[in-house]
């Protein structure tokens, strides 16, 4: 079964000790994997879905990386490339800049807090963080979004809403 971590993180009774990594689309099968969607499709061409795993600590997430990316997943689906997990030390200071909102798509005040509660882990382990308050248009953004998934004159939206009338 397949939860989104967003709504495991919203949910009270679950929100503490949850961790989740979504890899980039394609680097783990999708073969024998099957979505809540019209035809099973996965997202859109120009935005692909992907899954990964969830766990109670981050070494939870590399162990499951570990097993996942291994000779039988890339021998089973030539499509993902066969690159087993690379996990090095890092000893190097991070530069990290956050966002805790933009005026377009306002955060609510939970996950302003849990961003810059990131925010502040990743200062006191002294690593150079700042916030970031400029950021192009996300209202252009978002335009740019609503052009490419109705790019196909609405064709996908309209299979994939086609079982909700």
């Amino acid at each position: 079964m397949c939860v989104c971590l967003t709504i495991i993180s919203h949910t009270s009774s679950l929100q503490h000790n949850r961790y989740g990594f979504k890899p980039t689309a394609g680097r783990i099968t999708s073969k024998g994997l099957s979505v809540p969607r019209v035809r099973n499709s996965s997202g859109f061409e120009g935005i692909k879905s992907t899954g990964g795993p969830m766990g109670k600590c981050t070494s939870d997430l590399i162990e499951i990386m570990r097993i996942w990316l291994c000779d039988e997943m890339f021998d089973a689906d030539p499509f993902v490339p066969r690159l087993p997990l690379n996990m090095p030390l890092r000893t190097k200071k991070l530069r990290v800049g956050f966002l805790k909102s933009d005026p377009f798509f306002e955060a609510s005040e939970p996950c302003q807090r849990a961003v810059v509660e990131a925010a502040n882990a990743l200062k006191s382990r002294g690593h150079d963080v700042f916030e970031i308050n400029t950021l192009p248009s996300m209202k252009e953004n978002f335009l740019i979004y609503a052009r490419l998934i109705g790019a196909d004159a609405m064709t996908g939206i309209k299979d994939a809403c086609e079982s909700e009338a």
